[in-house]
């Protein structure tokens, strides 16, 4: 709740965040299945 709110107050900040969060997330799977071959 706080984020959201914090989110609000920064919308392009939270957005920023977002995109970063999925970026992370994707390098993170890519690590993944590298790792199982």
């Amino acid at each position: 709740m706080i984020l959201r709110a914090a989110g609000l107050a920064d919308g392009k900040n939270l957005a920023q965040e977002l995109m970063y969060n999925i970026m992370e997330v994707k390098k993170n799977k890519a690590a993944c299945v590298y790792g199982r071959q």
